[in-house]
């Protein structure tokens, strides 16, 4: 019984040091270690022992920057009952005294967090957790095998092949950009959307086949571009 658990411990001991960034000095190890088992993610806690280095490198991160002012991207889960409204506004005006930007709230917090006060927050107490966003990069050029798409392309298994011509496809969402590049041909003279249902416009005439006569719909003869 003893063997197999020290096997199994240093199992977990090989496995936390598979996952932990290599460019750790050895002395910093175990802080990390203790941050990650606390409130950081790996990836708060790495940042964490960066900005306590002479040369930090922030290139991997989702940098945003406000009125000169360096922020990261990131998700914090208060240190405060959430359903307690009076504590939850004390807390963020904490928060916010530190520079940092609320973008929505819930049980996690989706915030901006200035990089000069990372550590400050970090250290606080004031969040039971903090992660950091993730940099998004672009695999357009793999996203087609990934989806099998080319195999649909070319109609394999199909009685025929299919790229997407005629194809309508229905959004439910709001806040669209109708003067966005993708939401016109390539010449950008011809809008590609083809009806918009605004459900919160009740100026005009709303859609003649749906059960809900609210609203009202454009056709690509009107002017989109400037609705939203």
């Amino acid at each position: 019984m003893h063997v197999v658990r020290t096997v199994l411990i240093m199992f977990l001991a090989a496995v936390a040091a598979i996952g932990m960034p290599q460019t750790l000095l050895a002395q910093d190890r175990v802080s990390y270690t203790a941050m990650s088992a606390n409130s950081l993610s790996p990836e708060a806690a790495t940042l964490l022992l960066q900005l306590r280095s002479d040369k930090p490198n922030l290139d991997h991160l989702p940098m945003l920057k406000v009125d000169g002012q360096d922020f990261i991207s990131s998700f914090v889960i208060p240190a405060v009952d959430v359903k307690d409204g009076k504590r939850v506004a004390e807390w963020r005006k904490t928060i916010e005294r530190l520079g940092v930007k609320v973008v929505s709230e819930g049980q996690q917090w989706t915030v901006l967090i200035p990089v000069a006060s990372f550590e400050a927050l970090a250290t606080s107490g004031l969040c039971s957790y903090i992660d950091l966003g993730r940099k998004n990069t672009l695999h357009n050029n793999r996203i087609r095998g990934q989806f099998a798409a080319d195999y649909i392309h070319r109609g394999e298994g199909l009685a025929q092949g299919y790229d997407g011509t005629g194809v309508v496809v229905g959004i439910i969402d709001v806040g669209f950009d109708y003067g966005h590049p993708s939401f016109w041909d390539s010449t950008g003279s011809t809008l590609r959307v083809k009806r918009v249902w605004s459900q919160l416009d009740t100026s005009g005439t709303p859609p003649g086949r749906v059960f809900l006569r609210i609203g009202i719909c454009y056709s690509p003869d009107h002017p989109c571009r400037s609705q939203g």
